[in-house]
């Protein structure tokens, strides 16, 4: 369980950035690879709606739900209950422009309450790769897309160590069914 909580303070990002709409024009990014604004809120459009994970002590889930702000934009809030306990709040904001998208973690009480800004990296269709090379851990979040669901994976290092974190996020009303 203990792994599972830190694992959420990690995966709720909000963002900040010029606020332009998509553009539909596929234009040439400073690493040399094509970028797609259209394309690329069409996938981060599919993290619309309430997302949860039970943990296998049937205790602990995590919850994120996304907004549509806009046509270029997603909010967010992630939370994390033990029980009938809220223990861990985060809000999230994915931004999509011509220059790239942005996914930001805000926590209050880490960071001064500063977010935490990672940038989106050209993946496959079903897959949303946000990369942070100067924070601690995580320096990798991946969204990918299967079956209904969201695999979120958690990579970088800690303390010299590699470490990776696995959620599967089921939309919320099947969620409850299923793990009830």
């Amino acid at each position: 369980m203990n792994n599972r909580l830190l694992l959420l303070p990690i995966l709720l990002l909000g963002c900040t950035g010029d606020q332009q709409p998509a553009n539909t024009e596929r234009e040439a990014r400073s690493d040399g690879a094509a970028y797609d604004a259209s394309m690329t809120m069409t996938g981060v459009m599919q993290l619309r709606g309430d997302w949860m994970d039970r943990a296998p002590d049937g205790h602990t889930v995590f919850h994120e739900q996304w907004r549509a702000d806009g046509d270029s934009a997603l909010t967010g809030l992630g939370f994390v209950m033990v029980n009938e306990d809220t223990v861990f709040v985060e809000h999230l904001r994915i931004e999509v422009n011509a220059a790239g998208a942005v996914y930001l973690a805000q926590v209050p009480t880490q960071n001064r309450g500063a977010a935490i800004r990672f940038q989106l990296l050209p993946t496959g269709t079903d897959t949303l790769l946000f990369h942070a090379p100067e924070h601690d851990f995580p320096q990798r979040i991946m969204y990918i897309r299967t079956s209904g669901s969201w695999r979120v994976e958690l990579q970088g290092s800690e303390n010299g160590l590699e470490r990776r974190e696995s959620l599967l996020l089921e939309p919320a009303e099947r969620a409850n069914v299923t793990n009830s």
